[in-house]
């Protein structure tokens, strides 16, 4: 894991001509139910804001997204990855607004809406898994070797999660220690002058 701000941009030869962006974010934060659902949710929301502003609205690329975790072990650790094929000369555009979606829930945390379609989305994981031995099997080797109890009050924390509770972890967590590392890799042979 990267501490700081790492930038690694590289080019390297392409049939198809096109940018790729990934972001990568990490660092370590106690683990709590609570938490790992706010940097859960995080990931979540901006997956959904980096769709609307740089796929739909920008037309910048056909596909991006984000995914966030806690996870517990020897280290109480978060990442949070952002992956986006981009066109080349619109890169920088969108990695600015890859920063802009995090600065905004900073800002103003995430919507009502967001947060309720989140909260939907786990409820109904979370019945499904029931019937999953997987699922089973992970809670029980995370009591017997980390002491973690992921079941007894998940629903109810799920519930309860709010906005304050994701905006609380980005101030003060993510931006905060800002560990970042932004791999940019470019056709070779691209050049401002395409733009």
């Amino acid at each position: 894991m990267s501490k700081g701000k790492v930038e690694n941009r590289f080019s390297r030869d392409m049939e198809t001509p096109k940018a790729n962006i990934i972001v990568f974010w990490n660092g370590e934060t106690k683990y709590t139910m609570k938490q790992a659902l706010a940097v859960s949710a995080l990931g979540n929301v901006l997956s959904e804001r980096y769709l609307k502003s740089i796929r739909e609205d920008g037309g910048m690329s056909y596909s991006v997204g984000a995914y966030a975790n806690l996870g517990f072990g020897l280290r109480d650790q978060y990442v949070m990855q952002v992956y986006c094929p981009v066109k080349p000369a619109l890169m920088d555009e969108a990695l600015a607004l890859m920063q802009k979606g995090i600065d905004d829930i900073a800002k103003d945390g995430v919507t009502e809406e967001e947060l309720n379609k989140f909260k939907e989305f786990e409820l109904k994981e979370y019945a499904d898994n029931q019937r999953s031995n997987s699922y089973w099997q992970e809670l029980v080797t995370a009591k017997v070797n980390f002491n973690q109890d992921m079941q007894t009050g998940y629903e109810d924390c799920l519930k309860n999660l709010s906005s304050n509770d994701i905006k609380a972890f980005v101030n003060d967590v993510l931006l905060k220690q800002f560990n970042r590392a932004i791999i940019t890799i470019l056709p070779t042979n691209f050049s401002e002058a395409d733009q």
